[in-house]
């Protein structure tokens, strides 16, 4: 009787694990599609389509890597700026500085905030802002 109730209880468990693993990439699947369309319309070449896709992948891969690593309770707003920004610090660490009381963003919050950061990051970089 014991085994047949595990048995039961184990597939009733997986399923629930299939339906929220189906949701989480149905919703990182919107994502992307809307992404590539909003890059899409703001690129000049196939070339620019590409770097600023990639970037834009990137920023979600980085968020995405906080979640699964907190085990989607969120992500600490300091670890999501500098995972996101990271690229445009290069080798001097020292430029970029992120202090504060600690603030953990809700997994639906984290991931658009992520990209708001890779975004601003870009466009600072793009019109020589960084070089300040």
């Amino acid at each position: 009787m014991s085994y047949i109730t595990d048995r039961k209880r184990w597939k009733q468990r997986r399923q629930l694990l299939v339906n929220e693993l189906s949701h989480r990439v149905k919703n990182t699947l919107a994502v992307v599609q809307s992404l590539a369309r909003q890059t899409l319309r703001t690129t000049r070449s196939s070339e620019d389509f590409v770097t600023r896709f990639d970037g834009r992948l990137a920023a979600l891969a980085n968020a995405h890597k906080l979640l699964v690593e907190s085990d989607w309770s969120g992500a600490e707003l300091g670890a999501l700026t500098l995972a996101q920004l990271e690229a445009y610090v290069g080798n001097d660490r020292h430029r970029l500085k992120v202090e504060g009381a600690r603030v953990t963003l809700p997994p639906d919050i984290a991931t658009p905030f992520g990209r708001m950061l890779h975004e601003l990051a870009t466009n600072a970089a793009n019109t020589g802002l960084s070089q300040r």
